[in-house]
């Protein structure tokens, strides 16, 4: 496993998804901010998200901890126009699909990861059991855990 983390200027989470490309099958996503919106304000959104991610036939369920939408689905919510600025998730292994909810929610306007990551984000990444965490905004920071996906994002070679 090799842990990466940074930061990109010009780019966002729709990016990053785009470069993990056939990765995403082996990923659940948990979406706990879509254009600044997280927590319970999160959850107020559900007929819009929904109607988004159903127009384009996507994967999803509503839990407490926020939205998640199954492995390659993801990449139909970018279709969607869902993941908009101001957007942060977690990735999770395809097999997960539950979580406790995430400490951790904030978008790049906040802080950047150019040289160290948040120990807040590190301890709710392993708490939780996440691969990683990708948050937009202000550029794209990211914190994953799989060596492809990270190759991915890094180099921005899509898979």
């Amino acid at each position: 496993m090799k842990e990466c983390f940074g930061y990109k200027q010009n780019a966002d989470v729709s990016w990053a998804i785009s470069r993990i490309g056939r990765l995403a099958v082996n990923y659940n996503w948990l979406l706990v901010a879509i254009d600044s919106i997280k927590g319970r304000e999160l959850l107020q959104t559900k007929e819009a998200v929904e109607k988004l991610l159903e127009h384009v036939q996507a994967d999803f369920q509503w839990r407490q901890e926020g939205l998640w939408i199954r492995q390659n689905d993801i990449l139909k919510a970018i279709d969607a126009k869902l993941l908009v600025g101001f957007s942060a998730l977690y990735l999770f292994n395809a097999t997960d699909d539950r979580s406790s909810t995430p400490t951790y929610s904030l978008t790049s306007e906040s802080e950047r990861f150019e040289d160290t990551i948040p120990l807040d984000l590190v301890n709710a990444v392993q708490t939780i059991g996440a691969r990683g965490y990708l948050a937009d905004g202000c550029g794209l920071n990211y914190y994953l855990l799989d060596e492809p996906i990270c190759s991915s994002i890094q180099t921005g070679v899509t898979h």
